[in-house]
């Protein structure tokens, strides 16, 4: 009877069989697929945040520095949009022009601007001026809209 038990615990600690190797690689295989989907995912998810922030940012940049030219001062009157042109009349007699042409706005300048201007990708832009402000609107490539009214400088002549 001895031998027996001996036999049958001797038998038990063989090794693990094919069907049970089969099985842990299986549900391995499942937990890296699950595991690198998650990654993939927080990666695409971070890049699309990115997009939009910088997007958001550069227009916001942009209406900045166009808001920075206007107060610099602007002649009465001296604010023309014709699309896709807005063009700045300056008090010391240079002229900025930006341009919104197949997607990006960009700055002319015929005279002297100490203020930068990098180039923004837009879906739209828009400027206005009414009772001595200027009402600017740019749409993002990938957000939504920026509105911005800005007051035009007066400076005794």
């Amino acid at each position: 009877m001895k031998k027996r038990y001996f036999a049958r615990k001797i038998k038990s600690k063989r090794g693990a069989t094919l069907l049970e190797l089969l099985i842990t690689i299986s549900i391995l295989v499942v937990v890296i697929g699950m595991a690198t989907s998650a990654v993939f995912s927080a990666i695409q998810s971070y890049t699309l945040t990115k997009r939009l922030q910088d997007d958001e940012y550069n227009i916001r940049m942009a209406a900045l520095s166009i808001s920075r030219e206007i107060h610099r001062g602007v002649v009465d009157g001296g604010v023309e949009f014709f699309p896709p042109i807005l063009r700045l009349k300056m008090i010391h007699g240079g002229v900025v022009e930006y341009t919104f042409m197949d997607g990006e706005l960009t700055r002319t300048q015929a005279g002297n601007s100490e203020i930068p201007f990098v180039p923004v990708k837009l879906q739209d832009f828009f400027a206005q001026e009414a009772g001595g402000k200027v009402r600017l609107t740019l749409t993002g490539e990938f957000t939504g809209q920026i509105e911005m009214t800005v007051s035009i400088s007066r400076v005794p002549s």
